[in-house]
């Protein structure tokens, strides 16, 4: 256990140092950084890693915005948040989105 907060220590040491990246090498660090932290089992931090990457892949000073994988790294991201897209997962009237009246859409 002690090895793995010395792990997880190291991890949150590396993300302070600053380095002049490319918008791609941050999405790259942050997503690595994600691997790592699941690999730690650390679930939650690992998708709070995997969100800061996918908003870097949308970021306004991207020429060429990935969309695609913004979506794909937000959806690995809802597991460690416990979230879920399933319907079936939630109590009636649990949805905040099933209060909001459709004709403000």
């Amino acid at each position: 256990m002690q090895k793995f907060l010395q792990a997880a220590d190291f991890l949150q040491n590396v993300v302070y140092i600053n380095l002049n990246l490319s918008e791609e090498e941050k999405m790259q660090r942050y997503s690595t950084l994600a691997v790592l932290y699941a690999q730690l089992g650390m679930q939650r931090k690992a998708s709070f890693f995997r969100r800061v990457a996918a908003m870097q892949c949308v970021a306004p000073t991207v020429a060429r915005p990935a969309w695609q994988h913004c979506y794909s790294l937000l959806l690995k991201s809802l597991d460690g948040y416990r979230l879920s897209l399933d319907i079936k997962e939630y109590p009636h009237g649990m949805l905040f989105y099933s209060v909001l009246p459709l004709n403000n859409f």
